[in-house]
């Protein structure tokens, strides 16, 4: 039984420990005469230790926090890129495959690149979405373009730039599970779009229960 900052365990019903300190899930107790004993989470019964044994704990445990800190704060960061997703939160598919491409026309021009229509269903025409070297499909409402100079942009499905000074990569991809894979002035980052967080290394999507997780490493 645990009540504020006291513990009592089924094997000892007289004996009253009282809380010390907690490292992840590790709780420190400690008795009347000073015997220390730590309870793993959800576990009844305690395991005594000593002052030694639980400092060689805390020092561990110290060190797996510190080094995390560094990988997150050297490897994470905020993709500043206002990139906005209008309809992001009622997707449930998260792979390129899921999405459908719009009605479009492309011709061929002598230079090599390619003039790009759309159909505009609102009015029932066609309608010039730009010249490019190389379009590629939508998926959730944004889509990928290289422009006539070789840079990569990120737009609208419908080909509308997303800022009034627009972002150009030397190199951009959407990915499934809605990551923006893109290089700039030679580094590479991989962008995950609904919150903004940019990962200098590629994520891996992992799941746990219900929940969703991108992890690189041990971040």
């Amino acid at each position: 039984m645990q009540f504020r900052t006291f513990y009592i365990q089924p094997s000892e019903p007289s004996k009253l420990y009282a809380f010390k300190e907690k490292l992840d899930d590790l709780t420190l107790w400690e008795d009347e005469e000073g015997n220390r004993a730590y309870r793993k989470e959800y576990e009844s019964l305690l395991t005594q230790t000593d002052k030694d044994e639980w400092l060689a704990k805390k020092n561990a445990w110290t060190e797996d926090v510190e080094k995390f800190r560094r990988e997150a704060n050297g490897n994470v960061m905020y993709f500043n890129a206002k990139i906005d997703m209008k309809y992001s939160y009622g997707y449930t598919d998260r792979l390129l495959a899921d999405f459908e491409e719009i009605e479009l026309r492309t011709e061929q021009r002598t230079d090599g690149n390619v003039l790009v229509y759309y159909r505009d269903n609102d009015f029932g025409r066609w309608k010039s979405a730009g010249v490019y070297a190389k379009v590629f499909r939508q998926a959730y409402d944004l889509r990928v373009v290289q422009n006539v100079k070789g840079k990569y942009l990120v737009r609208t499905k419908m080909f509308e730039p997303l800022e009034s000074k627009e972002q150009e990569y030397d190199f951009a991809e959407l990915l499934d599970n809605v990551i923006l894979h893109f290089v700039r002035n030679d580094k590479e980052y991989w962008a995950y779009l609904e919150n903004n967080i940019c990962f200098a290394k590629k994520p891996e999507l992992v799941t746990i229960g219900f929940l969703n997780f991108l992890k690189m490493d041990d971040v």
